[in-house]
């Protein structure tokens, strides 16, 4: 939300690239009530961001995601069919967990989520199976790297290629920070 926001802000001088960072990087199914239960957890991010709606605890309705895995996948399809519309379907993702408590590691979920953003679901659909594992490969590397680095939650970022924002900050910290990074100011942040 605060980085689309500070894309519209600062225009060109911004460039966001999304990387995956697996959350639950192996398949669980895990207890309805037990991970009710964690997702009353949501109720402190939900209040530093308004423009985020959560809704918590988890309604129930659906059963939880067994790992982060197939929606990093499908955001990497995605990126690859149809780039123009990536942000939109993380966004959705997003939306689809937090707000509608959707099995987002469930394909035909995924499926859905492209459709609602203006995705070819066939081709969404034809590449996810047929690539899966190629862009499995990428969502691990991502995550390998992210690791490294030093991220260890999300949301994460990574400024001039050096500099770790770990965690939800106001969009005027990463302002007074492009305007430090790019020459603009002098002294801290």
């Amino acid at each position: 939300m605060r980085l689309g926001e500070l894309r519209e802000r600062l225009g060109d001088r911004v460039s966001v690239e999304w990387r995956s960072f697996l959350l639950r990087a192996e398949p669980r199914d895990r207890p309805l009530a037990a991970f009710t239960e964690y997702t009353r957890s949501w109720s402190r991010p939900a209040a530093m961001e308004s423009r985020a709606p959560f809704s918590h605890p988890w309604s129930g309705e659906h059963r939880p995601p067994s790992h982060s895995v197939p929606p990093a996948v499908a955001a990497k399809v995605v990126e690859a069919v149809e780039p123009e519309r990536a942000e939109d379907f993380r966004r959705e993702i997003f939306d689809a967990y937090f707000r509608r408590n959707l099995t987002i590691s469930d394909p035909e979920v995924l499926v859905d989520l492209a459709s609602s953003v203006g995705v070819d679901v066939e081709l969404f659909a034809a590449t996810f199976r047929a690539r899966y594992d190629e862009f499995e490969t990428l969502v691990r590397e991502d995550h390998g790297e992210a690791v490294r680095t030093g991220v260890t939650g999300v949301p994460a970022v990574l400024m001039a290629d050096r500099f770790l924002i770990p965690g939800a900050v106001e969009t005027s910290l990463y302002e007074r920070l492009v305007a430090r990074f790019s020459g603009e100011t002098e002294g801290g942040v």
